[in-house]
């Protein structure tokens, strides 16, 4: 979170999206999903918050179809949220 300047103090919630656990950080200013078993239902529910920022295990992105659905999700839903991996 420092690296995108998100202070590590900020207030944060946790939430359940379907079978993911999902960290929210001031507001929605970033979301952040740490599991290994993401679903585009799960992206599409975290886009239409339209955070600045979602940050994803780099796991997820093995799948160059899963990819492909995911830009095509925030293109639609959330333009200008930027996708950060760990």
């Amino acid at each position: 979170m420092l690296d995108i300047g998100i202070p590590l103090s900020l207030n944060h919630t946790i939430e359940q999206l379907d079978e993911a656990t999902v960290f929210i950080v001031d507001n929605g200013v970033l979301i952040a999903c740490f599991s290994e078993k993401i679903t585009v239902n799960i992206i599409h529910k975290m886009a239409i918050r339209k955070p600045d920022y979602i940050l994803l295990k780099n796991i997820i992105f093995a799948d160059s179809l899963f990819v492909t659905e995911i830009k095509r999700i925030l293109k639609s839903t959330s333009a200008n949220t930027s996708i950060r991996v760990f």
